[in-house]
């Protein structure tokens, strides 16, 4: 027989098994589809049937940061006051705390945790978006309904997703609430400073792209490595070269603000700075005494005026101070009321099975808790007040 010939009969013999083989790999990775498709299936069905039995709550949050610990101390405020209550008929939520420590393969880890617990059908947590993207799709996958107090990006809510929820604004809104903010103070020569994150690059891409809209112009985008941010150097290179009306400081780690307005006031900078919420803890009234121009942050807490007109949210603050020694954070807020949100639609849908919370929360839409009203929309996102304070 002819080289030639063998070389085809080998040639051939080889694509069919090839091809046998990735048939094979397809079948299979269609069954294992079907059966995790399945496995969501009967998680509702389970959580449907099982209508006396406690309910089992995951719950990811960063021990690491005095500021996310808060999502925990407000969870174990609001489970205690609901399983003291008869808002459920007798029925106690049981959380199943972990601690991510901010580090993604734990995130990983106790995300793959919650999946495989058939007996859990709610996560609330993920502090950051960059923990919250990346397992969103593990809990959609298996029929869990995700609750975010805090991640931000408007990726969570554009990918089509069923079972996810926050009640914190996303970038978008934020930017857009930032930008009209420079609007109405005439501010046309902005800078934004920003941390190299998800959320400081996503929350700098929204108030960039609405800049056009409000009629202002991004003269410098800044990005900042939160180890070392170097901001002295970042502002002598803005005094030297650009001409600023107004700056916009993104800050993932209060630590951060600290020392960019330590440096502020030491390089005797003078523009108007705009803050996200992420700031919202610090004692921004001793910061503004030292820096000589107004200092804004967006804050989605209630104004002064709400809580002293409102008994709910002073018993509230009043609580959760005495438990912890520190006042709620925009953090707490949001996770005292989603608990409580999930919770009154377990009571309504009669049923902790993820589909039916989620129906039950884009169906009502609208909640008032301590943190004020809330609206969930449709894509899981919310539309809620953003307060701006000026010290």
């Amino acid at each position: 027989m002819r080289k030639e010939n063998i070389f085809l009969i080998i040639t051939i013999i080889f694509s069919i098994l090839c091809c046998s083989w990735f048939v094979k790999l397809t079948l299979n990775a269609r069954k294992r589809a079907e059966l995790m498709d399945d496995s969501a299936v009967i998680r509702a069905e389970k959580a449907r049937k099982n209508k006396s039995e406690d309910i089992q709550i995951g719950v990811i949050y960063d021990n690491t940061s005095v500021k996310t610990k808060q999502i925990r101390q407000a969870l174990e405020l609001a489970a205690e006051e609901i399983n003291n209550s008869e808002l459920l008929s007798g029925r106690k939520l049981i959380l199943d705390y972990q601690d991510d420590r901010r580090d993604i393969a734990e995130s990983r880890r106790i995300a793959q945790k919650f999946a495989n617990d058939i007996n859990t059908s709610i996560v609330i947590g993920h502090p950051s978006s960059t923990s919250a993207i990346k397992f969103q799709p593990i809990y959609e996958f298996y029929g869990i309904l995700f609750f975010t107090p805090s991640a931000s990006s408007p990726v969570l809510s554009s990918n089509g997703s069923k079972l996810f929820f926050r009640n914190y604004p996303d970038d978008n809104e934020m930017g857009r609430a930032i930008a009209q903010l420079c609007q109405k103070n005439n501010w046309k020569d902005i800078a934004i400073l920003f941390p190299e994150s998800v959320y400081g690059k996503t929350i700098a891409n929204s108030i960039e792209s609405i800049a056009d809209i409000v009629d202002a112009n991004i003269v410098i985008r800044q990005a900042f490595n939160t180890v070392n941010p170097k901001f002295s150097q970042i502002i002598a290179k803005w005094q030297q070269f650009y001409k600023i009306d107004g700056l916009i400081a993104i800050f993932d780690y209060p630590n951060n603000g600290i020392d960019f307005f330590d440096a502020a006031c030491k390089s005797d900078l003078k523009v108007p700075i705009i803050l996200t919420p992420d700031l919202a803890e610090l004692d921004l009234e001793k910061i503004a005494s030292r820096y000589p121009n107004n200092i804004y942050i967006m804050d989605i807490r209630p104004e002064n005026a709400s809580i002293a007109a409102d008994p709910h949210i002073q018993n509230f603050i009043a609580k959760f101070t005495e438990r912890t020694g520190t006042e709620p954070n925009f953090l707490a807020f949001n996770s005292y009321d989603g608990l409580y949100n999930i919770a009154q639609a377990i009571k309504e849908g009669r049923s902790p099975a993820a589909p039916d919370i989620a129906q039950y929360l884009r169906t009502t839409k609208v909640f008032t808790g301590v943190g004020g009203r809330v609206e969930y929309q449709p894509n899981g996102n919310v539309k809620r007040t953003i307060n701006i304070d000026k010290f």
